[in-house]
């Protein structure tokens, strides 16, 4: 089971510092992580972890030992981590419209939800694209489609269900 130290004490993560500095180390958004100093990213990957750890998984991935084993859930740790040491108020802002209203002359948009599919989730794009296909139902649909014909059945070449994603 892979630990963060920070201080003197050690924390369950998905993936230890090393592991996620290689990760992260190739990655073009990734700027504010490869600045910072241990500790702080042994925070990101212990809070990632706990966020992760929140959600509600399908049986498959219903624990942490289940969880850890999928590179998806590890990679995603790792992401949401670089998003959290680039904006540690991330987690609290995310999926908040940043729009509400523009007008210009006589012409109004208002917003009354957010302006994408990141207020509609559990996690960001990028992290919902890695493992939004294992989060049970209870939790915000990230994106499934059903279509019927005549006979009630599905019209879709693929087994498209309500956790398992379109992309």
């Amino acid at each position: 089971m892979p630990t963060v130290s920070i201080g003197s004490d050690d924390y369950t993560a998905y993936g230890d510092l090393d592991a996620a500095n290689t990760y992260l180390n190739a990655s073009t958004t990734a700027d504010a992580w490869r600045e910072a100093d241990d500790d702080t990213k042994g925070r990101a990957l212990v809070s990632a972890t706990r966020w992760i750890d929140e959600q509600s998984w399908v049986d498959d991935y219903s624990t942490f030992d289940l969880r850890v084993a999928n590179p998806a859930f590890v990679n995603a740790c790792f992401e949401l981590a670089a998003q959290l040491v680039d904006d540690a108020d991330f987690r609290t802002t995310f999926g908040q419209v940043q729009q509400k209203r523009i007008k210009a002359g006589s012409v109004e948009i208002e917003n009354f939800r957010g302006t994408s599919v990141q207020s509609d989730t559990v996690f960001p794009s990028n992290v919902m694209l890695l493992i939004g296909q294992y989060l049970a139902g209870s939790e915000p649909a990230f994106a499934g489609a059903i279509t019927f014909g005549t006979c009630r059945e599905t019209t879709l070449d693929e087994g498209y269900g309500f956790n398992r994603g379109i992309f």
